[in-house]
């Protein structure tokens, strides 16, 4: 069972990660945007860190 201060905690920074994608995801108009130039490739590269940080938030909850 998980403490409570503990999923209090990976729930808020779930929520962050969620937020910084919302963000970074309202430039971009179409897929081309990110992947026809460097700007967009790096744009894409941030985009994708919060989701494998997502990725692994979800495994320590299903734990």
């Amino acid at each position: 069972m998980y403490d409570h201060e503990i999923l209090t905690d990976l729930l808020n920074k779930l929520q962050d990660c969620l937020n910084k994608i919302q963000l970074r995801f309202k430039s971009v108009n179409t897929v081309s945007d990110l992947t026809n130039n460097p700007t967009g490739t790096e744009r894409l590269d941030l985009l994708c860190m919060p989701l494998i940080v997502i990725g692994e938030m979800v495994k320590k909850l299903t734990k």
